[in-house]
């Protein structure tokens, strides 16, 4: 089963405002060290818009509108590492 922190997506490292740095988030942090046994990451890449979020909240078995966020929106709903 995948991790779930409140029922939510947790970000591990997110963009700064200026995007030319990454930072750590310590919700990320703290949740990844409460962890134990296996974890296996999934990672999916690709385009503007393309359906990452869409395939990522297919694995889960989530409604898109309880996982990670879609939408008809200009801009990028999910930045940085994020985990569930």
């Amino acid at each position: 089963l995948p991790c779930r922190v409140d029922g939510k997506a947790v970000p591990i490292v997110l963009p700064d405002d200026s995007h030319t740095r990454l930072a750590l988030q310590a919700e990320g942090v703290e949740a990844l060290k409460k962890l134990s046994g296996r974890v296996a990451p999934v990672v999916v890449i690709g385009p503007f818009r393309s359906g990452k979020s869409f395939v990522l909240n297919q694995m889960l078995d989530l409604p898109c509108d309880e996982g990670f966020s879609v939408g008809h929106r200009r801009h990028a709903q999910t930045k940085g590492i994020w985990f569930w």
